[in-house]
């Protein structure tokens, strides 16, 4: 896909690092479609005073959490339960203990309870803590899903156009649609929200123990304690930070689940742009957890080509778009799954297509000192200020916190409704993106850590006749021809599954 300029759809964001309640059942465990949480029971009582106060003891706590086969201790592979790759319940358990440690015995405002929700969520790699029910009956409730966070399910988004015009497609007659039904969001550019974290932090900020007047901007003079710094305080961030969305203004929902049911293909050419800054939050998501950017692009989860996107459907909203590796989002992705659908529909089929993908964590941190070094040449004086800076009141080194923006986990599935079915072209080998007939090496919470030159695990699936999916062999020697490949032809059901790379 091209890369073109987006135009930000405006937001209003919502406070930051707060845990707010939704419905039963708004989280789902990727294992079983269930919320897997633990239940702290009378862990905390909402007296009317609108205060919590700590009425359990730890044991009671550990016994109702652990369930009789979780008695032994954990797997030495899972021992560290901040790990999102640990099981579901090790996480809980220890995010329990850790928040009766941090209540200390303490009676907590709602507020303040909230907060500390937050710290153990975003420790432990919670998909939610919160507190659900009133009075003696409210509980905290701790939700994991196995390594990866789902974006909240809310009320579902159409992507139709208004008006007559959508209105009279023959797609739009024929019922098809595309919505989001899970997203969460809006939230801010990675990049802006390094920038704005570090202006806030350190904007003004003492570099050195004597009073600023004993020095003037710019002078050689160091006085002790002050690093190599060269002013008296840290100045205005002079924007050299090697980041793509530092000054992104607009905010972005963050993709879950897209489903579509379609009918008419776009046709030639583009419905629109937008993509492109997606492919940015990836690039800075990059730069700030590793110091380079270069792997991802813009991609669509439901694809402009697959629908009557000119006229009927946009596929340029932001639940619909998310960073992909770029050589992921094409050819593989295009030539196994896309390129067929849009093949299948042309012969007169109704295909119904969902995509879902999730998230490492919802929220990331990292080190003020980590993230300087990493935005800004050792040279750059606005970084030396700023070390100077930390060097003088070390507190300031308290981490930065991230939205998570890149997906580590991807799902594909098209089902033909009515007509032909879904064959594909020849799809090729390639080293970035390895192809594994293991289940368990692409399922949703497997420890994926690629090395070398691959960015992507993946796996296709076929169903020719509604009886359950077949394994492809994947990639085979073809003879005289350089390299493997491997296809499939007359599939009512095709599903991708695919681990893409993230950084941590």
């Amino acid at each position: 896909m091209s890369l073109q300029q987006h135009q930000p759809r405006k937001h209003n964001p919502p406070a930051p690092n707060r845990v707010t309640p939704h419905p039963k059942g708004a989280l789902q465990d990727a294992a079983d479609h269930s919320p897997a949480h633990a239940h702290l029971t009378a862990l905390q009582r909402m007296a009317d005073t609108r205060q919590l106060a700590q009425d359990d003891t730890r044991e009671d706590v550990t016994d109702k959490t652990k369930s009789p086969e979780e008695t032994q201790p954990p797997d030495a592979a899972y021992s560290d339960p901040t790990s999102p790759d640990a099981p579901a319940d090790l996480r809980k358990r220890a995010a329990a203990d850790k928040l009766k440690d941090l209540m200390a015995g303490a009676a907590q405002t709602k507020d303040s309870l909230t907060k500390l929700l937050q710290v153990v969520a975003d420790r432990f790699h919670l998909s939610a803590a919160r507190v659900e029910g009133e009075g003696k009956t409210a509980k905290v409730a701790l939700y994991a899903s196995p390594a990866l966070f789902i974006p909240l399910t809310t009320a579902p988004i159409s992507g139709q156009f208004a008006g007559a015009t959508a209105a009279g497609r023959t797609s739009v007659a024929n019922g098809d649609y595309i919505r989001a039904t899970n997203y969460d969001g809006p939230f801010e550019a990675p990049g802006k929200q390094a920038f704005d974290q570090i202006e806030s932090r350190f904007n003004g900020v003492p570099t050195f123990a004597s009073t600023p007047a004993t020095v003037s901007a710019g002078s050689k003079k160091k006085k002790k304690g002050d690093g190599s710094a060269l002013a008296s305080t840290v100045p205005n961030n002079p924007g050299s930070e090697g980041l793509w969305t530092q000054y992104e203004a607009g905010t972005y929902m963050r993709a879950g689940t897209v489903e579509a049911l379609t009918s008419v293909k776009r046709g030639a050419g583009r419905s629109g742009t937008g993509e492109t800054i997606f492919g940015r939050f990836g690039y800075d998501e990059e730069v700030i957890l590793s110091g380079m950017g270069g792997f991802y692009n813009g991609g669509h989860m439901v694809g402009d080509q697959l629908m009557d996107s000119k006229k009927a459907f946009s596929l340029y909203e932001d639940w619909n778009l998310v960073p992909q590796v770029a050589t992921f989002n094409s050819p593989v992705y295009t030539s196994a799954l896309e390129n067929p659908i849009v093949r299948a529909v042309e012969a007169g089929a109704q295909i119904r297509y969902t995509v879902r993908v999730q998230y490492p964590d919802s929220t990331y941190t990292v080190l003020p000192s980590v993230l300087i070094a990493r935005l800004y040449a050792a040279t750059d004086s606005y970084r030396t200020h700023v070390e100077a800076a930390l060097t003088y009141d070390p507190t300031l080194n308290a981490p930065f916190t991230f939205r998570r923006r890149v997906p580590g986990f991807w799902q594909a599935t098209a089902e033909v409704v009515t007509g032909p079915n879904i064959s594909s072209g020849n799809i090729k080998e390639r080293f970035t993106e390895i192809y594994d007939d293991d289940a368990t090496k692409v399922a949703a919470g497997a420890t994926y850590t690629p090395t070398g030159f691959e960015r992507v695990r993946y796996m296709l699936e076929t169903d020719d006749d509604g009886t359950g999916y077949t394994v492809s062999t994947g990639p085979q020697p073809v003879d005289g021809v350089f390299g493997k490949s491997y296809d499939y032809d007359d599939q009512a059901k095709v599903q991708m599954t695919a681990r893409q790379k993230t950084l941590s």
